[in-house]
């Protein structure tokens, strides 16, 4: 009897086939068919391509660098960095002390004359005044009313005393104009207890510096020293109209702060009757401290 293998299925030995004996007078066997081999899909398998690699390190560089920039804050923030070094500087000194500007009489007797203004009330008007070096005054003026004259007297007691007052008696007029003379002291004025008359060269030298800035003071002379005169303690002989503002700053320059020249006699008087005391007329004479 012949056997086949139906199961197409090959021994686990290496190229051996199972062999039957033949009997004799038996057909030759069947040759077996060699088996068939399953067809495998062919897989496609596509080749990358590959990239140079000096374009690989330039675009990592790239990478790097754009990385470093985009974190170049917080990397900065990692390197330690050196103070830098201060040198002290020395405090600014402070600002000056600002200078009380306070404003100097040029000469006592002006100290005087400001002190008998103030003491001037409404309706009261000054015709004249005469002030001298120690502080004694004669003033005279008029009022409409009575009780302005009394209230001249008040303020200048307040000031110092009143030697003298010529007052007129009440009038039942309204229309009356009363005219009134006043003497007195002004406390507080400090003169040296000695003053000597000054040579009349020296008086010519004096005028010589203000009779150039007449029209810089705002004042007009009509009589200056002369040389070859003699002056008496009764001689005025400086005599200007003009503002009373300039009246001041000529005897600024006559009689300096600090120096030894005063005005020893001031008569002044409105240059308009009846006119406030903004412009004057007005005489003086000057004298010096004594060098004793």
């Amino acid at each position: 009897m012949m056997k086949i293998n139906l199961s197409g299925e090959q021994d686990n030995k290496k190229n051996s086939q199972t062999t039957v004996a033949q009997s004799p007078g038996e057909a030759a066997p069947l040759s077996q068919p060699p088996p068939v081999e399953e067809e495998k899909p062919e897989i496609i398998v596509k080749e990358r391509k590959k990239v140079p690699t000096p374009l690989l390190i330039v675009l990592l560089i790239v990478l790097v660098a754009a990385g470093g920039y985009l974190k170049r804050d917080f990397i900065m923030s990692l390197i330690p960095k050196k103070s830098p070094v201060v040198e002290p500087v020395a405090p600014p000194p402070p600002p000056p002390p600002k200078k009380e500007v306070v404003e100097k009489e040029p000469d006592p007797t002006f100290v005087v004359l400001n002190r008998i203004a103030e003491a001037v009330p409404p309706r009261l008007w000054l015709t004249s005044a005469v002030i001298k070096s120690d502080g004694t005054y004669q003033i005279k003026g008029f009022s409409f009313s009575y009780q302005p004259m009394t209230d001249m007297v008040s303020a200048l007691e307040g000031k110092g005393t009143v030697a003298a007052k010529n007052i007129p008696a009440m009038s039942k007029s309204s229309e009356t104009v009363y005219q009134f003379g006043i003497d007195g002291n002004i406390a507080g004025i400090k003169t040296p207890e000695i003053l000597d008359n000054v040579p009349t060269d020296d008086l010519v030298a004096a005028a010589n510096t203000v009779k150039g800035s007449e029209k810089e003071f705002g004042v007009k002379f009509s009589r200056l020293p002369k040389s070859g005169q003699t002056y008496t303690d009764k001689d005025v002989p400086f005599t200007l109209e003009g503002s009373y503002e300039g009246l001041k700053k000529v005897i600024s320059v006559l009689c300096p702060e600090g120096g030894k020249t005063r005005v020893f006699n001031l008569m002044i008087t409105p240059s308009a009757p009846g006119g406030s005391f903004d412009r004057v007329k007005a005489s003086f004479s000057l004298k010096q401290v004594s060098a004793i």
